[in-house]
């Protein structure tokens, strides 16, 4: 419900009412700070500090799910794939153990739990051999430890475009079609991190898109008017695999045609997890969605077993099975659906990283 009323407000903008005066307030008082702040990294106030490997930096402007951590990994395994030593920089949003330095792969072995790592970390050392995964508050802090732990070629820095603190090579910013901007206020009126005009301080832009090709063209319309003559690729999601879990089968995705589902998920855009299952030719019966980051908890999981009954299947996302089943959902079927991200122009995006880097 809260998730439901702040994509509402972020989208459209708080209704006139007692609340929309603070709100305002709020979003002028965070945005003198977001400037102050790039004054100071302008003029050097604060300075910026240098790993002696190459920095790729995947971010966005706005809070929510924009698809940042596919493209993470989409990166991750173009690098691997072409004999790239690789390691990713994360905060580690939503760790519920350790405050400091940690590796939850070292490329070979997966080091640290759920709770040390947090789902997006722990989700991207599950799905990348060979690529190393660090968390850290501070990233240039982790990116010491992970040079100092094994040779490394270049580091993808996630969720990195407002720490400007560690300087990178390479700042791709990811926004998500339709309303890339959402009503264009900052925080907490709108879901803008920084203004839109900070995008100008990228290299390339990538913007994801599901559904309506006409939702496509005015997204691709309105993030080229803020971005000005940077390149700005479209990419989309592709479902990978279908997975029935805990036993780890695989099943095929036309499995899902004309089946009656649920969806459970705790990620910041729902309504695309929908869309995707659902372009699948599934009749979509339930959604049960939580805030992104969201730990399930048994009373969760007595409302699962409560939907579950009355559906053929029950169906999560790759990054939300972890969670379900150290809540317990191992004793339940449910299904994993896995999805890539495809980029449109893969040569700008392989043009990019090869001059950067």
């Amino acid at each position: 419900m809260r998730g439901s009323l702040e994509r509402r407000i972020w989208e459209e903008g708080p209704a006139a009412g007692p609340w929309e005066g603070p709100l305002k307030a709020a979003s002028w008082a965070y945005g003198m700070a977001v400037r102050a702040r790039s004054w100071s990294l302008r003029r050097g106030v604060w300075k910026s500090r240098r790993l002696p490997v190459p920095v790729i930096s995947v971010g966005n402007l706005t809070v929510g799910g924009t698809g940042k951590t596919p493209v993470v990994m989409l990166i991750a395994e173009l690098l691997r794939d072409s004999g790239r030593r690789v390691a990713i920089l994360s905060r580690g949003y939503g760790r519920r153990k350790g405050k400091g330095v940690r590796c939850v792969c070292d490329g070979k072995r997966v080091l640290a739990d759920l709770e040390e790592a947090g789902d997006e970390p722990f989700m991207m050392a599950q799905r990348l051999p060979g690529v190393c995964v660090w968390v850290a508050p501070d990233r240039f802090r982790g990116g010491e430890a992970a040079l100092r732990d094994s040779p490394l070629d270049v580091f993808i820095l996630d969720d990195g475009f407002q720490h400007r603190r560690l300087h990178r090579d390479l700042d791709l910013v990811v926004v998500r079609g339709p309303r890339p901007f959402g009503n264009r206020r900052l925080l907490p009126s709108g879901p803008l991190r920084e203004p839109p005009g900070a995008l100008r301080r990228a290299h390339l832009v990538i913007l994801v898109v599901q559904g309506d090709p006409g939702d496509k063209e005015r997204s691709l319309k309105e993030v080229r008017e803020i971005a000005g003559d940077l390149a700005v690729i479209a990419a989309h999601y592709r479902p990978r695999g279908l997975w029935e879990m805990p036993q780890g089968r695989p099943l095929p995705l036309d499995l899902l045609s004309d089946k009656q589902v649920a969806l459970v998920c705790g990620i910041g855009r729902p309504e695309g997890f929908k869309a995707t299952v659902a372009s699948l030719g599934a009749r979509v019966e339930a959604l049960l969605s939580f805030p992104d980051h969201h730990w399930y908890t048994s009373w969760d999981m007595e409302r699962l077993r409560r939907i579950r009954r009355g559906v053929e299947a029950l169906v999560t996302t790759e990054k939300d099975w972890w969670k379900l089943q150290r809540a317990g959902a191992a004793e339940m079927d449910i299904w994993v659906l896995k999805v890539d991200l495809e980029v449109e122009q893969p040569e700008m995006l392989h043009g990019s990283l090869a001059r950067f880097l």
